[in-house]
């Protein structure tokens, strides 16, 4: 009997480290492929060196890391243009035109410190513009909020304040990660050394509302603690 129980704890012992310590996965959820870096492998997250979060205008002040000139509202405006709708909330988006808003061509950019704008038009063509050229080289075409969002935290962090520029690096999202099993989490923005491959940075963004902005820091924070945990159990 003694022997029995021994057995039992030792082959189960061995089913959960296969499950808990099993290989790490990673699988690209769009169509984007970098010749130079095809794989992604665990290795290539061996030197992340920096997890931040990025929010809407406002979130710097709930202690996200970084904020993008555009509100809750906006973001929801580039979704409209994204899917092609004109109807609702979308009824001052003209989809599908060279200039999808136009209607806002009476209203301040003032949100924009970063570039001066004439006017909310020029600036949300401008933004579309960078988001309709990352869904194409994606191969994407079904979107939501949370992914209007994380385009623009692209533009952020390499073109207006350059923390990582564009000749030294790349930056990509929608990548899940497991280990074998089901799906633990997906990596909304992934910064990486063209030249070498390796991962330098993870992000998390979340377009909230002021009303939600310290939980949605929260789960952003988590997010991210969840996937070093992930890197430490397996590097």
């Amino acid at each position: 009997m003694r022997f029995a129980s021994v057995l039992t704890v030792l082959v189960f012992s061995f089913f959960y480290s296969e499950i808990s310590f099993g290989r790490a996965y990673f699988e690209k959820l769009s169509y984007e492929w970098d010749s130079n870096c095809p794989n992604w492998d665990l290795s290539r997250f061996r030197n992340v060196e920096t997890y931040f979060t990025v929010g809407v205008s406002g979130a710097e002040d709930y202690g996200f890391d970084y904020e993008f000139p555009i509100s809750r509202v906006g973001v929801d405006y580039m979704l409209c243009a994204a899917q092609g709708n004109s109807h609702g909330k979308c009824s001052k988006v003209r989809p599908n035109s060279s200039s999808p808003y136009s209607s806002f061509k009476n209203e301040s950019a003032a949100i924009n410190s970063y570039i001066d704008y004439d006017n909310k038009a020029d600036m949300f063509n401008d933004y579309f513009d960078f988001i309709s050229d990352e869904m194409e080289l994606e191969g994407v075409y079904s979107v939501n909020v949370g992914s209007m969002l994380e385009y623009l935290s692209r533009l952020l962090i390499s073109d207006y304040l350059d923390v990582y520029p564009r000749s030294i690096y790349e930056i990509t999202g929608s990548v899940e990660y497991s280990q074998g099993g089901p799906t633990i989490g997906e990596l909304d923005i992934i910064v990486y050394n063209k030249f070498t491959c390796n991962v330098v940075a993870i992000g998390e963004s979340k377009a909230s509302k002021n009303s939600s902005m310290r939980k949605a820091l929260s789960k952003a924070k988590n997010q991210l603690r969840r996937f070093r945990s992930f890197l430490q159990r397996n590097l």
